[in-house]
């Protein structure tokens, strides 16, 4: 199993303050899944109320797209991601603007796409055998 914790701050148009989220994701190998992807992890009562499945929506749209960016196929036995933990500050309210919460799912979106990028990568470099990785990465 590998792991990452991500900290992102983005600032926001006056008067707003700077948004920082925090994201800690794992990715599993031969999960069962035949060849694809699962997503798991936070539950709706973890998100902020009223915004849970837009928030939702957008980690899972960025999980397949950061997954899918460089080109490694998947294990036959598939890949399972796992959000273990987001923290948005500071947090979205019953009082954040709609406007407000789309920016902020945005900002959530690339920190998911990029935290899963790395994983993947990452994982898909421990897995390539040695001599493999050195004919990959020597100039021609």
């Amino acid at each position: 199993m590998a792991t990452q914790t991500t900290e992102s701050t983005f600032p926001q148009p006056s008067p707003l303050p700077e948004v920082t989220i925090r994201l800690s994701m794992s990715l599993e190998a031969d999960a069962g899944l035949f060849g694809g992807v699962g997503i798991g992890g936070l539950a709706a009562g973890e998100l902020p109320e009223g915004w849970h499945f837009a928030l939702w929506e957008y980690m899972v749209l960025a999980v397949h797209a950061g997954r899918s960016a460089d080109g490694f196929p998947l294990p036959d036995s598939g890949v399972h991601f796992t959000i273990t933990q987001l923290i948005i500050l500071p947090p979205i309210e019953a009082t954040t603007s709609e406007d407000d919460v789309h920016r902020i799912c945005k900002m959530v979106y690339s920190v998911v796409w990029d935290t899963t990028l790395s994983l993947w990568n990452g994982w898909n470099a421990a897995s390539l055998p040695v001599e493999v990785e050195a004919t990959q990465s020597s100039p021609k």
